[in-house]
């Protein structure tokens, strides 16, 4: 499928990070904190993690001042780079993909998250199906790539990132599911 299809397949989840920073600020309002740090937090926990499990991670992390159990030790290593403040937050997250997603949450529209299932949604896999590393080549010509299929379907980038996103996740059989902060906020049945 191309990126035209795959987005025209997923654009019903075209608002995907509209409405996850409607759902972080309705947490971080109730609970008092800051939605930035809650949505770098997050975007620092989300590489190799599933939505749900990446959310919970970092409720749980706003909770109790740690990561849940068998989080990934590179995920500690970015939350940590995080705990000294908020002051340019943006400048402690490392990679593309975690920047990316940050800026993406808290809405900036231009701004294309590359990760595991886009570089599905582009064709970069290896011969049995995994995807491939992000290089800054790669992140240049699909962002580039992402940025066409926006204009074409008069989307901004972000949203037409986050329908390509639902638009492969569908095409492998799956179901993508949205950033609810809240739902797993009010559900307790995952706490530790």
């Amino acid at each position: 499928m191309t990126l035209s299809q795959l987005a025209r397949n997923g654009v019903d989840f075209q608002y995907w990070y509209d409405d996850a920073w409607t759902s972080i600020q309705r947490v971080c309002r109730c609970k008092d904190w800051n939605p930035y740090l809650f949505a770098a937090v997050l975007a620092a926990t989300s590489p190799r993690s599933q939505v749900t499990r990446n959310v919970r991670n970092t409720i749980h992390y706003f909770e109790t001042g740690e990561l849940l159990r068998g989080s990934m030790a590179g995920h500690r290593v970015a939350v940590d780079r995080l705990r000294d403040g908020t002051r340019h937050m943006v400048d402690r997250l490392r990679g593309p993909k975690v920047r990316t997603f940050y800026s993406a949450l808290t809405g900036d529209r231009y701004a294309v998250t590359l990760d595991s299932w886009m570089s599905v949604a582009c064709g970069l896999t290896n011969e049995r199906g995994k995807p491939l590393d992000w290089t800054p080549a790669r992140i240049q010509r699909e962002t580039a790539r992402v940025n066409r299929v926006a204009k074409r379907l008069r989307l901004f980038p972000r949203d037409c990132q986050a329908a390509i996103w639902t638009g492969a996740i569908r095409y492998a059989g799956r179901q993508p599911r949205r950033l609810s902060v809240w739902r797993e906020f009010t559900n307790l049945d995952w706490r530790e």
